[in-house]
This record gives structure tokens, C-alpha cells and sequence, in this order.
């Protein structure tokens, strides 16, 4: 027995082309419905957050090497604060004020992140005055919303990660 061969005809042509075209329009609205929120938060991460990365580590790392362990006076944090932290912490505020976030869920944790981060900046102004000043209390004043801030921060990546497990985003 011969097998017969079926040969595409003009007719059957066109049906090849018409069902071809259906399946790549089923291929690019499944594309297209990717969950909105996931692609916000991928965009959030990897571009908003790597962008404001290295701004806010120069001035959070220049305020660690003057203090702490790594305190000698307080002139010498006087210096830093004025020309590093309190400069480079504003430009990152302002920055990150100004991220564009398409989603009501990444824009509700965005808010924390900006909250807490203009916490940090006063933090840093009061202790620039506490120094100017010599005034222990401001001082004091200073550290505890330095505390808060970083408990907000904490929060706030706490927040950031739940949302990134339930739309399947890895974020560390």
C-alpha cells in the first residue's frame, strides 16, 4: 500500500496561514496578560532600586565610617554629614520621591520606603544641629529616629518581599 501524501494546495494554504496567525494572536495576548503587578515589581527592582542603590550607600556608609567604632570627634562627623551624608542622602530622597510605579500595591510599599528614607534624612539633619549646638538631648533625639527609621526600612523589605513571593519575584 502507498501512503499518499497530502499536498498543500491554495485552499489549504490559506487555512494554514488563517490558523497560524490565530495561535500567534493567542501567543501574544497571553504575553500581553502577564500579572501587572510582577512586571511593575520587576521594573521596581531592577531598575528604580539598582539605580538608587549606590546613592544611598555612599551616604549611609560615609555615616558609618564616622561613627560607632569608627568615631574620632565630632568634628570629624560634623565634616561628613555636611559634605557626604547629608548631600548625597538628599539627592537619594529626592530621586526616590520621584520613582514612576504603575501599581497601587507597589506604590503602597514604595510610600513606606520614601517615609522611613525621609526619617533617615531628619534623622541626619538633627544630629548636624545637635553637633552645631553641642546639645546631648537633640543628640538623643537624633538616635531614636535613626532606630525608627531603620525599623521603617526593616519594614519596608519585610513588605517588599511578601509582595515579590506572591507575584513570584526573587528580591534579597
Amino acid at each position: 500500500m502507498v501512503k499518499r501524501i497530502k499536498v498543500i494546495n491554495k485552499k489549504n494554504y490559506g487555512m494554514v496561514i488563517y490558523n497560524l496567525l490565530i495561535i500567534i494572536s493567542l501567543l501574544i495576548n497571553i504575553n500581553c496578560n502577564k500579572d501587572p503587578i510582577q512586571a511593575d515589581l520587576l521594573d521596581y527592582i531592577n531598575k528604580d532600586l539598582k539605580e538608587l542603590a549606590e546613592l544611598e550607600s555612599a551616604a549611609v556608609d560615609a555615616y558609618g565610617g564616622s561613627t560607632g567604632d569608627n568615631y574620632t570627634s565630632d568634628e570629624e562627623l560634623y565634616q561628613t554629614l555636611n559634605t557626604t551624608v547629608i548631600p548625597k542622602y538628599k539627592e537619594f530622597n529626592s530621586r526616590l520621591e520621584k520613582v514612576s510605579i504603575a501599581t497601587s500595591e507597589v506604590k503602597d510599599v514604595h510610600e513606606k520606603y520614601i517615609s522611613a528614607s525621609n526619617k533617615q534624612y531628619q534623622a541626619f539633619l538633627k544630629l548636624q544641629i545637635a553637633i552645631e549646638k553641642q546639645d546631648k538631648n537633640l543628640v538623643l533625639e537624633s538616635n531614636a529616629l535613626l532606630d525608627s527609621a531603620r525599623k521603617d526600612l526593616r519594614d519596608w523589605k519585610f513588605e517588599l518581599n511578601e509582595l515579590c513571593k506572591s507575584h513570584d519575584v526573587t528580591f534579597n
